[in-house]
Order: C-alpha cells, then structure tokens, then sequence
C-alpha cells in the first residue's frame, strides 16, 4: 500500500486479514494510526509507515501485536510520541520529533532502536 497518497486509513480496514505478516504504508500522506486498526491482525510481524505525515499513533494501537518486531516510522517529523505495548527487536524512527518514547512489555530480543 505505499506510494498511494493515502490520508487515512477506516478503523478495522485490515480486520479480515488475520495471517498477515508484514504491511507497508511508506511513502504516503498518513496523519495518524488508531487503536483500532490493527485489532485483528495478530500476526503482524513488519510494519513500515516511514515518510508519512504522522503527527499521532494512539497508544496502544499495538497492544494486541506481540509478533511485532519491525516498526519503522521514519521521516515523520510531527511524529512526538510513542507508546508502544512490543516485543521489538527493531525500531526506526529517525527524522521524527520524538519527545517521548514508551516500551512496554519484553524488549530482551531489542537489537537494534535508531532515532535521530
């Protein structure tokens, strides 16, 4: 779904794709990620939103994704906050303007976290 131009996504667009894996959003006009568009994609393993217009992504908008090990959300510059309920072993958020960032849950496999 990248390269779409897409500002917004409708609550429970993905709730029927309950296998999948991996989903890319990059490259779009995004503003913000609800808690309920993901409730029945327990699956999710890779989620790319980077070069959006993300100004928010609900909290917990992931707390039902415990395979979710890849989030990138790089080149959102209104991006300030995340809240995040993972077992990451990836985060990308560079080019962002992050004033806080919440882990919660089991982060011993985080390998690798790049905000710059």
């Amino acid at each position: 779904m990248s390269r779409n131009q897409l500002t917004e996504l409708p609550n429970g667009l993905f709730d029927t794709l309950t296998a999948l894996e991996e989903l890319r959003l990059d490259d779009n006009r995004l503003r913000k990620l609800t808690n309920k568009l993901f409730p029945n994609n327990l699956n999710l393993l890779i989620l790319s939103a980077g070069a959006n217009r993300l100004e928010e992504i609900e909290d917990h908008t992931f707390r039902r994704q415990d395979k979710l090990i890849i989030l990138d959300v790089t080149n959102n510059p209104q991006l300030r906050t995340l809240v995040l309920l993972l077992q990451l072993q990836n985060l990308a958020a560079s080019n962002c303007a992050l004033t806080r960032v919440n882990i919660y849950g089991l982060c011993v496999m985080l390998t690798s976290v790049i905000i710059a």
